[in-house]
């Protein structure tokens, strides 16, 4: 339990609290604290708690289980009027954590707001599985309703890293089950402006990423957001090249969205967006497992290659893809088969809510198959719906003709 004093506490029912010591213990936690708290006016204060016992927050949540073990440090001091222009001063630490499984946990933070500038810095390191750090500078103009409604109001530059981040802790936030997923995540994230219309630009890298025994792989992603335009670009690829390349951008209120995510397929209706994606020429046996399996006997034979774009939203939404496969013979190397080996080029087009395909099949130089089919695809009534669609309406045709056996 905890046990202190009060020196020379005064009670004034018009102005305000003042008091010389205030000293409470528990064991090796202890607080201590001196100011005066005005009803109206500018106050002074200051506090230090040492060692707090992080458990002691199971009382706020007594209905769960809070794996929580450590103590913290911290250091605080209040100067003038929270209504006003005040000074906030905030520093300590955290040492030696348990937080949800991850020990030994630590972390050091400094918050300083003066004259309407901000200043926060933290440095949190996981126990060997990963470290952030967040760094953050605003500026704040007083505003009617206190420091709450001028910070809201604010103009600020953040800065969050990341190193050696184990992407095994995901497992730890995301309620549903996980692949297997292991490797180290880096990143670095830049955000500025107000908080109701802010920008931010990024990149994250992945080296040697394992998932379901598929890798490893190196994933890279480059990121920025700035007057309403998003822009992305994603790649992975292994010691022997690129795998998968894909960019997007589209112009969205993104606050809005994460305000009401309901509305995202609408709003991908109406907002000009793009995307394409492009996979070079390379063994299926290079992707996960889990990709055409069930069709394809042996995934070292078949080499494919694609590359897609569509975009839509403020017209409707059109798009082009080329894809080819090619079955390798057994002693084929590098990129190129045997000329009597199966091959097939698909092409397609989606234009007018209509998707045309067209897929041509060859053995050496003899064509075997010619297939064109179209199905009405209104992607932008789907997405309108905001719902699955029915199966479209599709129409097709093919010639097979005589090809070798041999």
């Amino acid at each position: 339990s905890w046990r202190g004093s009060v020196n020379n506490l005064t009670l004034d029912v018009e102005k305000g609290v003042k008091f010389e010591r205030i000293l409470m213990g528990n064991g090796p936690q202890r607080l201590e604290a001196e100011g005066e708290w005005l009803f109206a006016g500018p106050d002074d204060i200051q506090a230090d708690l040492e060692n707090f016992d992080l458990a002691v927050l199971q009382i706020l949540y007594p209905d769960q289980t809070l794996d929580l073990e450590g103590g913290v440090d911290l250091h605080f001091e209040f100067l003038g009027d929270l209504e006003r222009d005040p000074t906030i001063v905030a520093e300590g630490t955290l040492t030696d954590a348990t937080i949800s499984g991850i020990a030994p946990v630590n972390a050091a933070y400094l918050i300083h707001f003066e004259r309407g500038v901000l200043d926060a810095d933290a440095q949190v390191d996981l126990g060997g599985r990963g470290n952030f750090t967040l760094s953050t500078s605003g500026f704040v103009e007083p505003l009617p309703g206190g420091v709450g409604a001028s910070l809201r109001e604010g103009i600020y530059e953040t800065t969050l890293s990341t190193g050696a981040m184990d992407l095994t802790l995901l497992e730890l936030f995301l309620e549903e089950e996980m692949p297997d997923v292991s490797g180290f995540a880096d990143a670095r994230i830049r955000f500025s402006g107000p908080l109701d219309a802010p920008s931010f630009a990024g990149n994250i890298r992945v080296p040697e990423l394992m998932v379901e025994r598929w890798g490893p792989v190196d994933v890279e992603s480059t990121f920025r957001y700035e007057y309403g335009a998003l822009l992305a670009q994603l790649s992975v690829g292994d010691d022997e090249g690129s795998l998968f390349e894909s960019e997007g951008s589209v112009l969205v209120d993104l606050v809005h969205l994460v305000q009401e995510p309901s509305e995202t397929l609408e709003a991908l209706a109406s907002s000009p967006w793009r995307l394409a994606m492009r996979v070079p020429p390379r063994r299926l046996s290079a992707f996960p497992a889990a990709i055409g399996k069930e069709l394809v006997p042996d995934a070292e034979r078949l080499r494919v290659a694609a590359s897609l774009s569509v975009a839509g939203g403020a017209f409707r939404t059109r798009g082009d893809l080329h894809a080819s496969f090619d079955w390798l013979s057994d002693t084929s190397e590098g990129l190129c088969g045997g000329d009597s080996n199966p091959r097939a080029t698909v092409r397609a087009q989606l234009e007018g809510g209509v998707t045309d395909i067209a897929v041509d099949g060859v053995v050496g130089d003899d064509k075997v198959l010619d297939l064109e089919a179209s199905a009405e695809t209104p992607i932008d009534d789907w997405m309108r719906s905001a719902k699955l669609p029915d199966l479209p309406v599709t129409r097709v045709s093919a010639d097979f003709y005589d090809a070798p056996t041999e």
